[in-house]
């Protein structure tokens, strides 16, 4: 920066912090001549007004520490920990002072106290009310209040061990209950295999359940096959008696459905298709035959009646 330049600066500068230090701005006033004094060090005028701007914000950030000092106290005497240390860290932002820090640093750390109380409190009743629940074997229950304390402390392990241990101990208790014994003697296994899913979203991690879940898979697909064993039973009876009747188209249907439902292995429904599609066309050939036998003798009484009716060829 040329000389010319420098002073033009300055003397700019000098008018600007001069303005604002008349009209109370004493901060800014400051900064203005800090800017000054590094194009020119040793400018007695800058200094001057430096000097002043300084003591003008040390004497407002006392007043505002007197100000407000008071109200922290009693903030504090008051137990309005968390008031007061917001209302302090405010503060400092614009005022340097060991008592504020102090102040500070105190409700900070009877904040942090009561917390831990609070939390010991909380922690102490919610054991009482497992241990209340666990008597009462009311398991999901107590599931729910250590999950809502291990909301609080989720690196708990204790906490996470406690809700693995009630909830096994849930599903030992439903795999003994009334209502899997009702449905294994009402031989409901589509609905017991759901009752076991239910419990499975609970804790998949549970061997007896994963155990219980294929045995249910076994009886339902021993019952679907005895279920279907006495339809394909019922469905050859009707087949033979379809036969008998010549009802031949119906009873290839039946013998169709009966091949799907045993993946095509079942030799009776074979055979009787088999021999259902043959006398089927055997029939129908012959009533072809009937048909045909019936045409002509007709169209020779009409000759016979009348042959001028008719074309040679």
């Amino acid at each position: 920066m040329a000389e010319t330049d420098i002073k033009q600066f300055v003397e700019r500068g000098l008018a600007v912090a001069e303005k604002l230090l008349s009209e109370g701005n004493a901060a800014d006033a400051a900064r203005a001549c800090q800017e000054i004094m590094q194009v020119s060090p040793r400018n007695r005028k800058a200094a001057k007004i430096m000097i002043k701007a300084k003591q003008i914000v040390m004497k407002e950030k006392d007043i505002l520490l007197k100000k407000n000092i008071g109200i922290l106290k009693s903030l504090y005497r008051n137990g309005k920990y968390e008031e007061a240390a917001t209302m302090g860290k405010k503060l400092q932002a614009s005022v340097s002072s060991r008592k504020l820090s102090s102040i500070v640093a105190k409700a900070t750390k009877k904040i942090a106290n009561k917390q831990r109380n609070e939390l010991k409190d909380f922690l102490r009743n919610g054991f009482a009310k497992h241990r209340q629940l666990k008597r009462e074997k009311k398991w999901l229950e107590a599931v729910a209040v250590v999950e809502e304390m291990k909301n609080v402390t989720p690196r708990d392990q204790e906490l996470k061990d406690l809700v693995k241990s009630d909830k096994r101990r849930y599903i030992d208790s439903q795999l003994h209950s009334d209502v899997k014994k009702k449905l294994i003697a009402g031989k409901q296994y589509e609905k017991l295999y759901k009752f076991y899913q239910k419990l499975y979203i609970l804790f998949p991690d549970h061997k007896g359940l994963v155990k219980e879940i294929k045995n249910a898979e076994k009886l339902i697909f021993k019952s679907r096959k005895e279920s279907n064993k006495a339809f394909i039973e019922e469905s050859l009876a009707k087949a033979k008696e379809m036969m008998e009747k010549c009802d031949y188209e119906s009873a290839t249907e039946v013998a169709k459905e009966i091949l799907h439902l045993t993946d095509g292995e079942s030799v009776q429904g074979r055979s009787i298709l088999e021999k259902a599609k043959k006398a089927n066309e055997e029939d129908t050939e012959s009533k072809l035959e009937t048909k045909l036998d019936s045409a002509i003798s007709q169209l020779r009484i009409q000759f016979e009646a009348d042959p001028k009716g008719f074309v040679k060829i």
